[in-house]
């Protein structure tokens, strides 16, 4: 287990890296934002708008591939160096994921719906005073498991084999370890309820206190969400191990 946590904390031992994270994530969200605001009323600008879209998919690929595979077999150079295809394996892994997740949350919206029937086929002695508003808290906590930590803990080991050459059973052996999912639970504490925790509260009473909490709020939880990110990266690394190079 030390050996793991170790290995978890490997992507925080280079400042390259994290620097890279910290500095170029949210250079991705600022983009991405001022690309929301091209006009497409004419042809250079819907041109200009592909290849603004282009190079921001391709700069989150080549930064979080390249991420994965360090943490996998610590060079920096062939980490980040020019080699698409394991952009296009990381795609295909995220894309899968994300759309798994929204499948997820559109179920989510009927957490009263499928709470009330699961009350309602319940035996009596299954059945809580309050009535179906514990079986709607079950299905919530359920999907949210779900959606945050069981499918991305699935899916995630899968795609990290594919970007850094390693072999599929690598993967299975992530899948089939309880020091995975137990780490991987902790990451996604820090990185979706402390995350989801912050936002939610607001601290102060006047207009001046809360808009001076939202902004130290929105720091810690980009710090938060970055550090869950690379311990889980650095997770990955230790159980996916690279059999050749591309």
């Amino acid at each position: 287990m030390s050996a793991l946590i170790g290995q978890a904390l490997s992507p925080f031992r280079s400042l390259r890296i994290v620097a890279m994270h910290l500095v170029l994530n949210a250079s991705l969200v600022v983009a991405g934002s001022y690309w929301l605001l091209v006009p497409e009323a004419r042809i250079w600008q819907l041109a200009f708008s592909g290849i603004s879209a282009l190079l921001i998919v391709c700069l989150f690929l080549w930064l979080h591939s390249g991420t994965l595979v360090y943490a996998a077999r610590k060079d920096f150079r062939d980490a980040f160096s020019f080699k698409p295809v394991r952009w296009v394996s990381l795609f295909l892994g995220l894309t899968i994921l994300v759309w798994l997740m929204f499948q997820f949350t559109a179920v989510s919206g009927s957490q009263w719906q499928i709470g009330g029937y699961l009350y309602s086929k319940a035996p009596s002695w299954l059945r809580p005073t309050r009535g179906s508003i514990a079986y709607v808290h079950g299905v919530r906590y359920f999907l949210s498991i779900m959606t945050w930590c069981v499918l991305p803990g699935l899916i995630l080991p899968v795609t990290a084999a594919r970007v850094v050459g390693g072999k599929l059973k690598t993967a299975l052996r992530a899948i089939l370890s309880w020091n995975y999912w137990l780490a991987l639970a902790g990451t996604t504490f820090l990185g979706v309820w402390v995350v989801k925790a912050l936002l939610a509260w607001t601290p102060g009473t006047t207009l001046h206190q809360q808009t001076g909490g939202l902004v130290v709020r929105l720091v810690i939880v980009y710090l938060a969400a970055t550090a869950a990110w690379l311990l889980t990266v650095g997770l990955l690394g230790y159980f996916v191990a690279p059999s050749e190079e591309f």
